[in-house]
């Protein structure tokens, strides 16, 4: 696995650990995204040590988030929403700390400021979840 330093994550999404989930950037092009996220003892989503597969629906919209930062002009971090879940699905997999998940992330269509994306979670090359979210950035701050 590559890693991507704390430095470049802070570019891309305005999340902060232990909130900011993803540890890796993969691959990437204009429309695709596969991260990496190793689960850490201090991830705010654990419950009885382990990480719940609803939170697949953060770590996949942490990697469109980059996507869409990517896309919008400046490229810099802004902070964005989810502002709807179009679908999902669940399969149940126990996920402990210091797995290793992958994300995958496909930019369907939108604008520089609101997007749709599909895409899946991994763990031991299971999917666990997929899902179609639209995230938008909200606006940046006026001085």
């Amino acid at each position: 696995m590559t890693s991507t330093a704390a430095s470049d994550f802070e570019q891309l999404l305005p999340h902060r650990p232990p909130m900011r989930m993803l540890t890796a950037i993969l691959a990437q092009n204009t429309v695709d995204i596969h991260c990496a996220s190793v689960i850490d003892a201090h991830n705010p989503l654990l419950h009885d040590g382990l990480f719940p597969v609803t939170g697949g629906l953060e770590l996949l919209a942490q990697a469109a988030g980059i996507l869409l930062g990517a896309r919008s002009p400046g490229n810099t971090a802004r902070p964005g929403a989810i502002v709807q879940i179009k679908s999902f699905h669940l399969e149940q997999v126990s996920i402990p700390v210091s797995a290793e998940l992958h994300i995958h992330a496909h930019y369907q269509a939108g604008s520089a400021d609101a997007a749709l994306f599909e895409g899946k979670v991994t763990f031991d090359d299971r999917c666990f979840f997929t899902g179609s979210l639209m995230i938008a950035l909200l606006p940046g701050e006026t001085k």
